[in-house]
């Protein structure tokens, strides 16, 4: 498949879910997406981080061996488009431990961060919430981070917020 072609295209999530299912029949395909992921961090590398978030979702093993260098890309100066559908795949997909702790700290960032745009910061909230659960000392501090965060965000956020905090109250 020629990535550069299908993702100049004007995108619809129609087209998205059936690039989605060819690279699903065809995981040879991954790499390609992936180099395209990668290489851009414009508008194009929003279209292919969405794709690659449907795929991560409907089997995660064929984007796993890419979630190392995924968490250090979401780090540059990229469309938050990229920032956001990367974080919304750790909302779901087993989350390795070798990652973990860069992906914790770097969700600790996007929370915290009062100009990022609050879909990557609930998305955020989410996938710490999920890193955490084994770990008091991490429980606790995701909990200070989110009190600090009490007059912030839109209403999905404080929602989000608002849950997480419910969560780590009753498991303190």
């Amino acid at each position: 498949m020629d990535f550069n072609v299908e993702l100049s295209k004007r995108p619809s999530k129609a087209r998205v879910l059936e690039i989605v299912d060819i690279v699903l029949r065809d995981p040879t395909q991954v790499k390609g997406l992936m180099k395209y992921y990668f290489a851009h961090t414009d508008r194009l590398g929003m279209i292919a981080s969405w794709i690659v978030s449907y795929v991560a979702r409907k089997n995660p093993k064929l984007i796993e061996p890419y979630y190392g260098k995924m968490i250090t890309h979401i780090q540059r100066d990229i469309h938050t488009g990229i920032m956001r559908n990367t974080i919304r795949i750790f909302e779901d997909a087993p989350i390795p431990k070798r990652i973990q702790s860069k992906l914790y700290e770097q969700c600790l960032e996007f929370i915290s961060d009062t100009k990022m745009p609050m879909a990557v910061a609930a998305f955020s909230i989410t996938t710490a919430m999920r890193i955490s659960k084994p770990y008091p000392e991490l429980r606790d501090e995701l909990k200070e981070i989110l009190l600090l965060m009490d007059n912030h965000g839109t209403v999905g956020f404080q929602y989000r917020r608002k849950k997480a905090l419910k969560e780590l109250n009753s498991n303190s």
